[in-house]
């Protein structure tokens, strides 16, 4: 019932979703470009509409008192940026112990352009045996784009060619800031 009130209050706004979010217990979604502070706003309000329980990853900061319980009750996880800490392997241990569980990330780690996508999804996602759940909040057209499920192989080159060529055709909300052909992983 809350997911179609949400999906209306999404809709009024003007957004949304192409494509279908698997029914599966345990994938990741890399969610490409992230430019802006809206992305986190559009990606509750998707979740919320497909009743899908999403976990994220933040930078530790967002965890602490004050609101750091308002973070972790929409799914946040903590995440140290300033030490080494094997979080490619960390977050596979989670799936493996987990009977359901969905996360979704910025790979670009930050809404500055970059010009070097972060590949730790798609390890994660090996390490882990799931799929890859591509989708990307097109701002210029108000959608998000779900787009087709992948099992990595270990082909990385070749998958993360594939992916690229889907998140290039999403128009983030700061365009100076998102993605081009230059961008590497």
């Amino acid at each position: 019932m809350f997911s179609k009130l949400f999906y209306w209050i999404f809709r009024q706004f003007g957004w949304d979703i192409d494509g279908e979010v698997p029914k599966l217990d345990k994938f990741i979604i890399p969610v490409i470009p992230h430019t802006t502070n809206w992305d986190f706003i559009i990606g509750l309000m998707t979740k919320w509409s497909v009743n899908l329980q999403v976990n994220y990853i933040g930078k530790h900061q967002l965890f602490q008192f004050p609101h750091g319980f308002i973070f972790r009750a929409l799914g946040g996880r903590p995440v140290y940026r300033y030490k080494r800490n094997d979080l490619v392997q960390q977050i596979a241990a989670i799936y493996k112990a987990e009977k359901r569980f969905v996360l979704a990330l910025a790979p670009e780690g930050t809404r500055k352009k970059v010009t070097k996508i972060k590949t730790g999804f798609y390890h994660i996602a090996l390490a882990a045996n799931i799929p890859i759940q591509p989708i990307g909040f097109d701002f210029k057209r108000k959608r998000v784009v779900v787009g087709d499920l992948m099992y990595p192989t270990g082909d990385k080159d070749k998958e993360i060619q594939q992916l690229m060529d889907f998140y290039l055709t999403i128009a983030p909300k700061y365009a100076k800031d998102g993605i081009d052909k230059n961008t590497t992983w």
